[in-house]
């Protein structure tokens, strides 16, 4: 008695692009309860802050920041930010540059002008003698913003040339 068998091949079809993005999300899903992309976001979101909040050294400033918040435009929707800040070293300053990071009313990453969501930065180079204080609005066109959670200067430029600059671990 002779048996034949026909073994046929079976060929793997690729996954497509929607399968496959079904198929991380259900692990995803299941193991953190979000949507692979959600994930994604959410972990770059902390490295990025995590990063952005580097501040270690901040209280060896030649700056402190006063007060910092969010002013509402007369003419739009649009927001600004205002920081008050004073020159606590002993030596005139000439540039100032400043990070700031601001929540929406969900208490989420805001638009702060910055090219990350929750981060934005500005500048100014108008002198600022030892003990004096001063408040300056940058135009950020913030659509969501509704607190700055914190303001900061990141490098200042003394008039004999000299610099400080926030150090990173």
């Amino acid at each position: 008695m002779l048996i034949i068998f026909i073994a046929g091949c079976e060929q793997k079809q690729e996954e497509s692009a929607e399968q496959r993005k079904a198929r991380l999300d259900s692990f995803s899903m299941k193991r953190y309860g979000k949507s692979s992309d959600e994930r994604i976001k959410e972990m770059t979101h902390k490295v990025i802050s995590k990063s952005l909040l580097d501040t270690a050294g901040l209280y060896k400033s030649p700056i402190k920041i006063i007060k910092a918040t969010l002013v509402k435009k007369e003419y739009s929707n649009f927001r600004d930010i205002r920081i008050s800040y004073k020159n606590v070293s002993n030596k005139p300053i000439s540039a100032i540059r400043f990070m700031w990071k601001g929540i929406d009313a969900f208490g989420e990453p805001a638009d702060m002008g910055g090219a990350y969501d929750g981060f934005g930065g500005g500048f100014t180079d108008d002198v600022l003698r030892p003990g004096k204080s001063e408040t300056r609005e940058w135009s950020i066109l913030s659509r969501d913003g509704k607190k700055v959670q914190l303001a900061w200067p990141t490098e200042i430029a003394f008039t004999d040339g000299t610099k400080w600059k926030l150090s990173k671990k």
